[in-house]
């Protein structure tokens, strides 16, 4: 199932069955990494419900809420359990603006504008390479022998790094004052510290033979957590969600901005500009798009 950012949803089961003392064990994974224990299960006509915490939905993230009880069948004891994977995310226009900005919006449900917004948000991502949510935990990057790591999403700040040949304090932790965060989020380099032996010749310092710039070496595995994503949805990527949802909702707008080439008489036929089949269909939301796509191929 899918929840907004910052929505205390329900995590609904249901079944038809009834757990014995009404005794059930919920709890919210990462993986094998427990996340939270629900300790209010609510009985709800065919099955039962828990309500996620803001702790779980406080970014975007991705879990499991793991069900376990005990019921009876032909009165012999049978024991059930149940994994409901959640995925959190943060909605490129809420229900609020999509009404405000289209009052046409109004005709529809709020589960069919959501179910369009995610429809929406699909598109988008897909045409520029990246998602526009915000996510504090930890990813793992390969390097390749460069001296800037190239990431897999933006990075906003960093609170620890671990991996080969990383710089560490007196503790061993990686040194995170040594790194920096470049490309507007997309590199991470490093702030070689100045080596002991330069030598000065005719105002020109050279460095030892010994100094080797730092580098993050080839196939080997870096874990960098911190803040990634974007704080706050980008305004050209809510403006091109929106003109996106106008254009489903709004029957006027079918040929507006859709790389219409000609129309002729009669019979009628329409004719369209090859880039309607290259991006979203439309003109306007493929130029305010443009500035954020990526490509992240890394040539070796």
């Amino acid at each position: 199932m899918e929840v907004y950012i910052n929505e205390l949803a329900n995590v609904d089961l249901l079944v038809p069955v009834t757990a014995i003392g009404g005794s059930i064990d919920v709890a919210a994974y990462d993986g094998s990494n427990l996340l939270y224990t629900f300790s209010t299960v609510s009985a709800i006509t065919g099955g039962y419900r828990v309500v996620l915490p803001f702790s779980l939905v406080d970014s975007d993230r991705e879990f499991s809420v793991n069900w376990s009880f005990n019921y009876t069948q032909d009165a012999q004891p049978k024991q059930y359990s149940k994994s409901i994977p959640v995925k959190v995310v943060t909605p490129y226009f809420t229900l609020s603006e999509v009404k405000a900005a289209i009052p046409e919006a109004s005709n529809f449900s709020d589960s069919e504008l959501k179910d369009l917004e995610g429809k929406i948000r699909g598109v988008i991502e897909n045409y520029t390479g990246q998602n526009f949510g915000s996510f504090k935990g930890t990813k793992t990057i390969i390097g390749v022998g460069d001296g800037e790591l190239k990431l897999p999403q933006k990075l906003n700040s960093i609170t620890s790094i671990d991996g080969a040949n990383v710089i560490r304090n007196s503790n061993g932790i990686g040194f995170v004052d040594f790194y920096s965060i470049l490309g507007d989020g997309w590199f991470l380099g490093s702030a070689n510290p100045t080596p002991s032996g330069y030598v000065e010749y005719d105002n020109i310092i050279h460095p030892p033979l010994t100094y080797i710039p730092f580098r993050f070496k080839d196939n080997m595995i870096y874990t960098i957590d911190g803040i990634w994503g974007y704080l706050d949805v980008p305004t050209d990527i809510k403006r091109a969600a929106l003109l996106l949802a106008e254009n489903y909702i709004c029957s006027q707008t079918e040929y507006r901005d859709r790389y219409l080439k000609s129309i002729s008489g009669e019979g009628w036929r329409y004719e369209f500009n090859p880039n309607a089949y290259y991006g979203t269909g439309s003109v306007i939301v493929d130029q305010l798009l443009d500035p954020f796509r990526r490509n992240m191929m890394t040539v070796i």
